[in-house]
């Protein structure tokens, strides 16, 4: 289901937007566009939150190995 919505776009936007589409398909462009930048900053959200949860744990995970380390050799 479409739900109509009203934005204000920079003149530069809108003219970008009339070079790559023709009128008829900008609101099928701007709906892709919308979801493909979403889609890509939860992926990199996620990224740096487990980056940064590696980092957290990094002091703690290299107890455990060095503590585990003679046990294995």
């Amino acid at each position: 289901m479409a739900k109509r919505i009203n934005i204000i776009l920079l003149e530069k936007t809108v003219a970008a937007l009339n070079r790559v589409t023709k009128k008829g398909d900008r609101n099928r462009f701007v709906d892709r566009a919308t979801l493909h930048y979403i889609q890509t900053q939860n992926k990199q959200n996620m990224q740096e939150q487990l980056k940064a949860g590696y980092r957290a744990n990094a002091k703690q995970d290299l107890g455990m190995v060095a503590e585990w380390f003679p046990l294995g050799e």
